[in-house]
């Protein structure tokens, strides 16, 4: 899928210096990184597991890696770091060398739950997903859906009165080739004649 070079379309440039922006540098690990089975919201790790996992992810905060990194390679959110973090430092006493949060962007924010793969393939977000589907990001007190965050922030502003489309029938998908503005009708035509 070519992007075209007219107002509100993502430039391919863009796209390539916005995969660039991000870090894909992992920390070595000492321990097998969470199994699908142990990712996700309200699972529950065996007490040894989440020992093992805490000491592991203090390890790597104390060598200096981010909390993205260290999330990235265990393959575990940036909040359940945080909270494997606090109940590690609580019960150890150990120093809390964290990524101080109150100075985080939105595009920041925006970048750590972006699984970016290539060009033309989808982005999974791995951000919170709202029950229609759709990625969503609570920042500072706003919320935010993910597409349109994405397309806002690459792409550029949304006309009054239009909407995003997925491209990809993927609501989940926030690479900007897979985005385009179309009007709250034609996006119910589009998403109709993907399901026939």
């Amino acid at each position: 899928m070519e992007a075209r070079e007219s107002e509100g379309t993502l430039m391919p440039r863009a796209v390539e210096e916005w995969i660039g922006k991000t870090d894909d540098s992992r920390p070595p690990l000492q321990i097998e990184p969470l199994r699908p089975i142990e990712q996700g919201r309200g699972v529950h790790l065996s007490p040894d597991r989440l020992q093992e996992i805490r000491a592991e992810t203090m390890r790597l905060v104390s060598l200096g890696y981010s909390q993205e990194q260290v999330g990235k390679a265990l393959g575990a959110s940036r909040s359940r770091l945080s909270r494997w973090c606090r109940a590690e430092v609580m019960a150890t006493n150990a120093p809390l060398r964290l990524l101080n949060h109150t100075d985080r962007t939105l595009s920041q924010a925006m970048w750590d739950r972006i699984d970016v793969r290539g060009a033309d393939e989808c982005w999974p977000w791995v951000g919170g997903i709202s029950p229609h589907g759709y990625g969503s990001l609570n920042f500072k007190g706003k919320g935010h859906n993910a597409h349109r965050l994405v397309y806002e922030t690459l792409v550029g502003a949304i006309p009054a009165g239009k909407v995003i489309d997925h491209i990809c029938n993927n609501r989940s998908c926030v690479n900007p080739r897979h985005l385009q503005v179309v009007t709250q009708t034609e996006n119910l035509m589009l998403s109709y004649r993907r399901r026939a």
